[in-house]
């Protein structure tokens, strides 16, 4: 009889409400490291766009 690893453990991101395997999340953050991301993309705009002001 082969082994068979379990399926992968997953966890409901907070910013989009995804399902997303553990791989995706930071250490230390609901958040899926996709969402951080695009989170952290649109602050630097954000703070670009505030600077030219």
């Amino acid at each position: 009889m082969p082994f068979e690893s379990p399926p992968p453990e997953a966890r409901l991101c907070s910013s989009c409400g995804d399902l997303q395997s553990l791989n995706f999340f930071a250490l230390d953050n609901d958040e899926c490291r996709r969402c951080e991301a695009s989170n952290q993309q649109k602050q630097v705009v954000l703070q670009a766009d505030e600077a030219v002001e």
